[in-house]
């Protein structure tokens, strides 16, 4: 992949590095919030008392649409 870039010129080289790099920083802000989030809700529910078996399936799917937000592709608009 690298090696077809380099027969860009260097205008290109450096968005795709910017496009890597952006992309990297999106992994890094979505595991960053499902830890966060993984951490807050587990600290309230246990100072409500309810057990993992009850909230647990549902915060799995919280955690399943933030990855599809993130790292599915935009749909694309075709009347631009």
């Amino acid at each position: 992949m690298i090696i077809n870039y380099f027969l860009l010129s260097n205008n290109h080289i450096i968005v795709v590095y910017i496009y890597i790099i952006m992309k990297m920083t999106t992994i890094a802000y979505i595991l960053i919030s499902i830890i966060i989030i993984n951490y807050l809700v587990s600290i309230i529910m246990k100072f409500l008392g309810v057990e993992v078996q009850f909230y647990g399936s549902y915060l799995l799917w919280f955690i399943a649409v933030i990855l599809f937000w993130g790292f599915l592709p935009e749909a694309p608009n075709y009347f631009e």
